[in-house]
């Protein structure tokens, strides 16, 4: 689960399954002007997890998200559920590594040696 903006620049939450099949995208909804605090993205969560599965959520293994702290709230919230406590949340800093990849990308030889 992650938060962005489309090419519209329009912010969106975005689900991504994955089975014993494979990995999917289920889901990008229009946040609109919410605000994305843990409480929020907790409630918006659980809805879309009880319709992923079907009302049963101890299908629901574990959850990757960012680590940033509105997403390490979420997890504690989210863990105070007694149907969610079991869940495995998983810390992904993929964009830090976007950014990395991004920055060696765009890195200029001459700036960082500037006699060469």
């Amino acid at each position: 689960m992650d938060e962005s903006s489309n090419i519209n620049n329009v912010r969106t939450c975005n689900i991504s399954v994955h089975t014993g099949l494979g990995s999917f995208h289920w889901l990008s909804e229009d946040i609109g002007a919410r605000q994305v605090t843990s409480v929020n993205i907790v409630v918006w969560l659980q809805n879309h997890l009880q319709n992923l599965s079907n009302n049963n959520i101890s299908r629901i293994n574990s959850i990757a998200t960012d680590m940033c702290a509105t997403m390490l709230k979420t997890w504690e919230i989210l863990h105070g559920f007694p149907d969610l406590k079991r869940i495995f949340c998983i810390p992904c800093d993929l964009h830090g590594t976007q950014l990395i990849v991004k920055d060696i990308l765009t890195c200029n030889i001459f700036d960082m040696y500037p006699g060469v």
